[in-house]
């Protein structure tokens, strides 16, 4: 079944036509009526926001469009290999896995932070690459390459 935006847009309003009705009806007389809505963030919703405003420094820059690029995926590829440094800590810890539970789980971690940081030196080396390739000032060199960090 196709849904239109408009289907979908005429759907909502004819739900809550009755619920503005009722909201009209028990507004008290002489008083101001306010109507609030709260919205929470998922925990996804929070982690974009977070990464947005790291990267807003970034966004800032007067670099090259491919240099911020790179200089976002260095920063989300070490934010990654931090987050799995923690959870090795942990699954080094937890006295809740058997031996052999523990020692898989914890292979597992590396084998991902291997890649990880095979990603990130690929990324490095991009970085330089395009750095090179760009003709920067030294100044925007240094940006760059501080905004890396």
């Amino acid at each position: 079944m196709k849904v239109t935006t408009t289907e979908i847009a005429t759907r909502i309003n004819a739900s809550i036509k009755p619920l503005n009705m009722e909201l009209a009806q028990a507004e008290p007389q002489g008083e101001e009526f306010y109507e609030s809505v709260r919205v929470s963030l998922s925990a996804f919703g929070q982690a974009k926001t977070a990464t947005d405003k790291a990267n807003k420094e970034i966004d800032q820059s007067q670099l090259p469009g491919d240099v911020k690029l790179i200089l976002k995926m260095i920063r989300e590829l070490k934010q990654k290999i931090a987050e799995l440094v923690a959870k090795l800590n942990e699954t080094m810890a937890d006295s809740a896995l058997s031996t052999e539970e523990r020692e898989l789980a914890v292979d597992s971690i590396q084998m991902e932070m291997s890649t990880l940081q095979a990603a990130l030196t690929d990324a490095n080396a991009a970085l330089l690459d395009a750095l090179q390739r760009s003709g920067l000032s030294e100044a925007q060199v240094a940006q760059a390459m501080s905004l890396a960090v």
